[in-house]
């Protein structure tokens, strides 16, 4: 049987090629707007319906995606604490947390097993989850913060390209009103990939922000309190839980980067 952990790696891999779906149904928006502003009657209205579709893909996608990343995350917490403690603090928890994951994370969860995803080599008990869960804030804080930066940059290229399709409606010819409406709208359809890219760039922000914290607060805390150990976890699953997946590309591009820096930090 998969252990907790690869099931949940499995889960975000899943919330993953939700958000890719996405963005595919997105990039698909753009090309369809484009094609609507140079062409005419009737392809003009195909095209307008198309833009309809791909955002109502792209909002299912996204939507699918980050109820995926959040029970991912769940369960990546409960890995956390067997993984620091050396046992399952509950066993019933654990089971009814994974029954939630998707059939195709328990089919695919045997490829996400890794024993040294946390790098720690401390005994089990408070100290290691100590270092665990800072680890987890650590490498959070930087990878939501990449996220939001990448993600900023891809909303200010849309506003671009928005901003020329609507010069483009401007100065167009007039022609059929049915024509200039449907133009209209795949131009607004466009506007609302850029407004999700920029609702990613400030969920992640967010994130990265909440994560510094719980990594700070982490440095002087004292675990053996339930209370304080309570209240510590109870903040990052809020700072992981509302942002949207982590991008392969992204994640892998800085893996090593982050990797060296946390052991340059830890010595």
């Amino acid at each position: 049987m998969a252990s907790v952990l690869a099931l949940s790696r499995a889960e975000s891999a899943n919330a993953k090629r939700m958000s890719r779906w996405a963005l595919w149904a997105h990039a698909l928006t753009v090309v369809l707007a484009f094609a609507a502003l140079v062409l005419d009657a009737p392809w003009v209205y195909w095209l307008a319906f198309g833009t309809l579709l791909g955002e109502g893909a792209a909002w299912w996608s996204r939507l699918q995606a980050l109820a995926t990343h959040s029970r991912a995350e769940t369960a990546r917490r409960r890995a956390l604490l067997i993984t620091s403690f050396g046992a399952d603090p509950g066993d019933l928890d654990t089971v009814d947390v994974t029954q939630r994951l998707t059939d195709w994370a328990r089919r695919n969860a045997s490829k996400y097993e890794d024993g040294e995803y946390w790098s720690s080599t401390l005994p089990p008990g408070p100290t290691r989850l100590k270092e665990t869960l800072q680890e987890s804030a650590f490498w959070s804080t930087h990878l939501y913060r990449a996220a939001a930066t990448r993600a900023l940059r891809v909303f200010g290229g849309l506003v671009l390209i928005v901003g020329v399709a609507a010069l483009a409606l401007v100065f167009a010819d007039a022609g059929e009103v049915g024509v200039m409406a449907a133009r209209a709208i795949v131009v607004i359809l466009t506007a609302l990939v850029a407004t999700d890219a920029l609702a990613d760039s400030l969920r992640w922000s967010s994130a990265s922000r909440a994560a510094e914290t719980v990594d700070r607060r982490l440095v002087s805390a004292d675990l053996s309190d339930p209370g304080t150990l309570a209240a510590i976890i109870a903040d990052y699953a809020t700072a992981t839980e509302g942002a949207a997946p982590i991008p392969n590309r992204l994640y892998e591009k800085c893996h090593n980067r982050l990797n060296t820096a946390w052991q340059q930090r830890q010595s």
